[in-house]
């Protein structure tokens, strides 16, 4: 008596195409991701370039004639930081690049962030404490510790926004300078190294940074025409003619993620926004408890999505079939392909061959890609093992993200509460009617103190 092959031929005819789909989607994928790398900008790649900054006994080279570089202020935005901003503002402090200010600007802080921050700039002249004790009317989040910032900067060339999370190498500000003014950026955003000390930052943290640089690829943001605007706003240097072009924060002012508002409106101002790679020379620590990532990241994708529940709703789907179906459509398949190989016929045999190759080639496009993305990331990479369970828990919390849009729930973060349906344009709207309480009540606007050079 024949076996009955039915239950073989249906399982391979669906799963040979289905594993054939994931093997030719995870190889395209691939290649863009490589393009994208090698379109990429690194700061390594300004050494040279920007040597002529430094005095001879800091690495120029001999005969060199010695220029000075465009005039730069950095703008530290701090709430409640005294756990990080100590290494951020040491990091500040030893870097190479002459004549550069950094205000540090303090909004609301309760938990000992100014007396680390005063600690840690001790007596150099080049740093400015400012504390915000109140919110000016309207105004949410870190746009308002941004604008201060960028007021007490005065007249400068380049304004670089920096999270008090940061730490940089001795020659950071000098190569991402030297790297925006040689490709022309007008906003440049340096992608970081994050910081993986918990457990989430090895699970869950990849499958979330992966989505980030799907919906905003370097090479598209990159662009000198109908680029996708996009900034990191842990780094992001602005040329000052075009943050005033922007009117600033002034339209951003209660905004979910100021970061990428800015760059679209950079854009649209006809300036040109980028991105580089700072290949470990910029390091930050997102978050410190899976509370703060999940809430963050919400902020983050609701923020990107506009506030748009159905945007939301695929990206959570397309992260559940991308990371957790494909990793299982491989499995079954080469679980299948083998079986079939070991106890089908002949015909039965060759087809379970075929699938198991495919599946077997899947794995490695995916080993490939993952594993490269993990190593530079300086994560183990067994650790790609667990990516579909980051990528399981992204999907549900892009998902939940859509459903608080839909019920119009609102997102704390950093003592603030924001709409989770915001437009872009809200906040000019509603400083709008606030003109004449702030022109009533001055002070409220400007509740600022320390205007003077900070002191050990």
């Amino acid at each position: 008596m024949q076996p009955d092959l039915t239950p073989w031929i249906v399982a391979i005819s669906v799963l040979l195409p289905l594993c054939l789909t994931v093997l030719i989607f995870q190889w395209v994928m691939s290649r863009s991701a490589d393009k994208s790398r090698r379109m990429l900008p690194t700061l390594a790649s300004a050494v040279e370039s920007s040597s002529h900054w430094l005095p001879e006994s800091q690495g120029q080279a001999p005969g060199e004639a010695q220029s000075a570089p465009p005039s730069l202020a950095v703008v530290v935005s701090a709430h409640n930081e005294a756990h990080a901003i100590g290494s951020c503002l040491r990091s500040l402090r030893a870097q190479d690049l002459p004549g550069f200010r950094v205000i540090v600007c303090l909004d609301r802080c309760t938990d000992g962030t100014a007396d680390a921050a005063r600690q840690a700039v001790q007596d150099d002249s080049r740093f400015e404490l400012v504390e915000i004790h109140e919110p000016r009317p309207g105004w949410r989040g870190k746009p308002l510790p941004m604008q201060v910032g960028a007021e007490y900067a005065g007249e400068v060339d380049w304004i670089l926004f920096l999270d008090a999370d940061a730490r940089l190498s001795p020659d950071t500000l000098r190569l991402g300078l030297a790297v925006a003014l040689r490709e022309g950026f007008d906003l440049m955003s340096v992608l970081p190294l994050l910081d993986v000390a918990h457990w989430f930052d090895k699970v869950m943290q990849p499958a979330a940074t992966v989505h980030m640089l799907y919906l905003y690829p370097p090479r598209r943001v990159n662009l000198r025409t109908n680029a996708r605007a996009f900034a990191v706003g842990a780094f992001s240097l602005i040329r000052r003619e075009a943050f005033e072009a922007i009117d600033g924060m002034t339209h951003l002012r209660n905004l979910l993620t100021e970061d990428i508002e800015m760059a679209r409106r950079v854009r649209d101002a006809g300036y040109r926004v980028g991105m580089a790679h700072a290949e470990g020379r910029f390091v930050c620590a997102m978050y410190e408890t899976l509370k703060e990532w999940r809430t963050g990241w919400r902020r983050i994708f609701t923020g990107a999505s506009r506030g748009r529940a159905d945007r939301l709703r695929n990206h959570g789907l397309r992260s559940a079939i991308v990371g957790v179906g494909a990793p299982l459509v491989r499995l079954v398949s080469l679980v299948v392909g083998l079986w079939a190989v070991a106890t089908g016929p002949m015909v039965i045999s060759i087809l379970g061959g075929a699938l198991a190759v495919v599946a077997l080639g899947s794995y490695a496009v995916n080993a490939y890609a993952l594993g490269r993305f993990y190593r530079e990331s300086k994560l183990n990479p067994l650790w790609v093992f667990l990516y579909p369970v980051g990528a399981a828990y992204l999907g549900y919390l892009l998902l939940r993200c859509a459903r608080d849009v839909r019920k119009g729930r609102v997102i704390g973060w950093a003592g603030n509460t924001f709409s989770a349906s915001p437009e872009p344009d809200e906040a000019a709207v509603a400083m709008d009617s606030l003109e004449a309480s702030e022109s009533a009540h001055p002070a409220a606007s400007h509740a600022v103190s320390s205007g003077s050079k900070a002191e050990g």
